[in-house]
């Protein structure tokens, strides 16, 4: 039985290079145009599943794939490689340049040191806790039973070292079982890897079923059994799944059409800048408060967003909010 979801498990082929087949050596047809190449597997998975989000068809593998659970030798950094359909490279290189410039952003803030604390509601009464999986204990206990790492007090600040971070939270079953499976080969801890390998869950783990994390100190080490685990998988979007709201259309609510606007009114330009997935929140709030608004991306390094005169202030303020108290540009 899964001690996730508690369903009854099915028989496999007694081993993962019989599950699979080997991996196709070029790119489908219909993924004609090479959008990226990254030797970092975080990159090269969250823009996989983030191209879909807006229409954007992709089909991802590695250079040199391998017939997935084949042992590979831990020599030199598997790289992947993301294809797209021609015809979607003008926004598809945009996503992907603003997915590149917020990504390395968010890789930065991590880098920094810090020491986050472990907040419980223990208030006067510390107890140990599990970094990995937040399982308490009682004050005698020193290792947790689910995954098998030293416990912290609850009232104390960590280093960078001992600090759990994501290297895996997408919801693939498939993936996750390998990517558990490969990090207890290498005794690498994980949240519940103990619970993983014997099938029983000991304590009160909170830990996400669908997340994979490991200390900092082990990270780089499990990001490269990840790379290694990848370079037998390919992957390619659901057609079938729905886009989202496309940003850069117009959005013409039914207040507008009340006041007898036209789109060529709308003149007063609320935001300029380079990034879609800022410009996507500019206008998803500007959605929330029903306010009109047209897009202007025939140079996606200098898109601007505008809206009705009557609703600059509103419109602006609102943007401001959200992109985190950047001003929009003047002109």
């Amino acid at each position: 039985m899964c001690s996730d979801c508690g369903t009854d498990l099915v028989e496999v082929a007694p081993r993962l290079e019989e599950r699979f087949t080997a991996i196709r050596a070029t790119a489908p047809t219909e993924y004609d145009e090479l959008l990226a190449r990254s030797k970092d597997p975080g990159f090269y998975l969250s823009l996989l599943g983030t191209l879909p989000n807006y229409g954007i068809p992709c089909y991802g593998k590695a250079v040199s794939p391998v017939v997935a659970g084949a042992r590979v030798a831990a020599q030199g950094t598997p790289e992947f490689e993301i294809w797209i359909p021609k015809e979607r490279s003008r926004v598809a290189v945009w996503v992907r340049d603003s997915f590149q410039e917020d990504y390395l952003r968010g890789k930065d803030l991590e880098e920094e040191e810090y020491e986050p604390p472990i907040e419980t509601e223990s208030g006067s009464n510390p107890q140990r806790v599990c970094v990995l999986c937040s399982a308490e204990y009682s004050p005698e206990s020193s290792l947790c039973e689910n995954c098998g790492t030293p416990l912290v007090w609850s009232n104390q600040s960590l280093g960078k070292a001992e600090a759990a971070r994501a290297l895996f939270a997408e919801a693939q079953p498939q993936l996750l079982g390998a990517i558990r499976t490969a990090l207890l080969a290498e005794g690498i801890p994980f949240n519940n890897c103990v619970l993983y390998r014997d099938g029983l869950l000991r304590r009160n783990s909170s830990a996400r079923p669908w997340e994979v994390a490991v200390r900092d100190i082990d990270f780089e080490r499990a990001t490269n059994v990840l790379a290694h685990l990848l370079e037998g998988y390919e992957f390619e979007s659901n057609s079938r799944t729905p886009p989202a709201i496309d940003p850069t259309g117009m959005y013409w609510p039914h207040r507008a059409e009340h006041r007898r606007w036209m789109p060529e009114d709308l003149t007063a330009r609320a935001w300029t800048g380079h990034n879609f997935f800022e410009l996507g929140g500019a206008a998803m709030a500007l959605r929330e408060h029903e306010i009109p608004y047209r897009v202007e991306s025939e140079d996606p390094k200098a898109a601007k967003l505008y809206v009705h005169p009557d609703d600059e202030a509103a419109g602006r303020k609102i943007i401001r909010d959200v992109t985190e108290g950047i001003v929009p540009d003047e002109g």
